[in-house]
């Protein structure tokens, strides 16, 4: 299925609010990759009232999930992969992987296509998943293209689906992915993309091989032998909640570590 980013219609464009918001990416785009990573969501995938991002950065992430904390790393099993940022999330590359291995990820903490609840709604509507569960909602072909660009700052022109969605347990976390093919500068390219969640952790990525010759969910997986993730409990008092997120209970306790 073929489901451009941009045309006449409005089943096959942006929502109206991303307009200006489009010229402003492209301006960006020149410096994008000097750009420190941007902090996630305040809300992670569960109740906002639970599930709290503090802190993180391209390749952590910790918070609470209600009273208790949480923490999670990427981690790199495979020395041949290393880490690189992206404007607003974080690469995995592979320089030495053979041709046609994958090689190349790009990745962002959160529910893609990482949206404001207005957007996001405005999204779902034009693409008739208002139903749809948040990972099946990640891994629509115009919100693969809306997470690509929120994290890298360059839109594909266009996102073809290749198969369908299938559930995933990618990393010891469960999830869904597809394989996709995405068009961008004139080039297209066949990719992975996947979505995972478990409770107030949640992640959008997407894998291509070094020749960008065609992938399968199978390639996926054997990732799981190079990269990972790491689960830990941060210690509550070291974990200082902002200001403006409702945490609750999880507040209460932190202050009263203070005291």
């Amino acid at each position: 299925m073929s489901v451009p980013i941009e045309g006449k219609t409005g089943a096959s464009r942006p929502p109206r609010c991303f307009g200006a918001a489009l010229v402003v990416a492209a301006a960006l785009s020149a410096v994008a990759a000097q750009a420190e990573p941007a902090e996630p969501s305040p809300a992670g995938p569960g109740d906002p009232a639970e599930c709290q991002y503090v802190r993180g950065g391209g390749t952590r992430i910790e918070g609470f999930d209600g009273a208790d904390t949480f923490g999670v790393q990427l981690i790199v099993k495979d020395g041949r992969w290393v880490w690189q940022r992206a404007p607003s999330g974080v690469l995995a590359l592979c320089p030495s992987c053979a041709d046609h291995e994958i090689s190349k990820g790009v990745f962002r903490f959160g529910r893609a296509p990482f949206l404001s609840p207005v957007q996001d709604g405005d999204l779902r509507g034009e693409t008739g998943q208002r139903d749809a569960g948040s990972m099946e909602f990640a891994l629509h072909p115009r919100a693969i293209a809306m997470a690509l660009w929120k994290i890298t700052t360059v839109l594909p022109s266009k996102v073809d689906t290749l198969t369908e969605i299938e559930p995933v347990e990618l990393w010891g976390v469960q999830g869904r992915a597809r394989v996709v093919a995405v068009t961008s500068a004139g080039r297209t390219a066949p990719g992975v993309a996947f979505a995972l969640e478990d409770r107030c952790f949640a992640m959008f990525g997407a894998f291509l091989r070094k020749d960008e010759g065609e992938v399968s969910i199978g390639d996926l997986l054997k990732t799981g032998g190079s990269l990972g993730i790491l689960k830990y409990r941060p210690v509550p008092h070291e974990l200082s909640p902002a200001i403006h997120f409702p945490l609750g209970d999880a507040r209460k306790r932190w202050e009263d570590d203070l005291k």
